[in-house]
């Protein structure tokens, strides 16, 4: 896996209710713009996800930090790289399997069911809109104090990695393998790790393939508006019809 997304410029001081996302446009070119239609993405799925704008220039991401509440107080963040007990380095090391026994680890007893769910939400989309960057480091658990629930932080950070690296794969492996699973074993996977009944997963998958779907309009607008996004704009529309086509969602 040979994509890092880690932004050049980051605005963000003590304070700050927003978080500006910028990128190197030579390495990742229109990575703003490509965050901002699988982000889109994952909230007509039904996922949580932070307040988010793409600048006028289409070269920021900006987003609202979901750590600070309204009242300015600041919320416990940690991601699994962290609870784990492992460095940044080593955050494409590991399992979703494993993920999802850490979540049941560390979150509350009884938000355990819905972020079990919000996970494999979160999972499929990224197999198909073909996000090879859902690491450690992008999922983690949001707490206020000792005594107080801990719950799973919202989705944030979803791309489409292969838009700019034809051959990207997961960012850590599902049923031993990184690459892009078919519905079965996505299916087979929230059975076994994420107590839902195939029923249930395959329902989820539906929702998110809709999603996926009902986003393609705006990403294709967005691609014939501006003529420098073109080549990222046609890179996803293709890979989020492969990553339909894959699950057996693509009419």
């Amino acid at each position: 896996m040979g994509y890092s997304s880690c932004c050049w410029l980051t605005g963000t001081v003590k304070g700050a209710t927003h978080i500006v996302k910028g990128w190197n446009n030579n390495e990742y070119p229109h990575l703003a713009a490509n965050e901002f239609f699988c982000m889109n993405a994952a909230r007509r799925s039904g996922l949580e996800v932070p307040e988010f704008t793409l600048s006028e220039n289409n070269q920021f991401l900006i987003v609202k930090r979901f750590d600070l509440t309204e009242e300015g107080q600041y919320l416990g963040f940690e991601d699994f790289c962290s609870l784990n007990g492992i460095g940044t380095a080593e955050k494409y090391d590991g399992s979703y399997e494993k993920l999802a026994k850490r979540i049941r680890q560390f979150v509350s007893p009884e938000l355990q069911a819905s972020a079990l769910e919000a996970y494999f939400r979160s999972l499929s989309l990224s197999c198909i809109v073909r996000n090879g960057d859902a690491h450690l480091k992008n999922f983690g658990v949001l707490y206020t104090a000792s005594n107080k629930p801990v719950r799973l932080a919202p989705t944030y950070d979803i791309v489409s990695t292969t838009a700019y690296i034809k051959k990207d794969t997961l960012a850590l492996t599902l049923d031993g393998s990184k690459r892009f699973p078919t519905a079965k074993k996505l299916i087979a996977f929230a059975k076994m790790h994420c107590n839902l009944q195939p029923a249930k997963a395959k329902l989820i998958i539906e929702e998110v393939a809709d999603a996926v779907a009902e986003t393609v309009a705006g990403l294709r607008q967005h691609t014939l508006d501006f003529s420098d996004f073109k080549p990222v704009g046609e890179a996803m529309l293709r890979e989020w019809n492969e990553g339909l086509t894959a699950i057996g969602q693509n009419s």
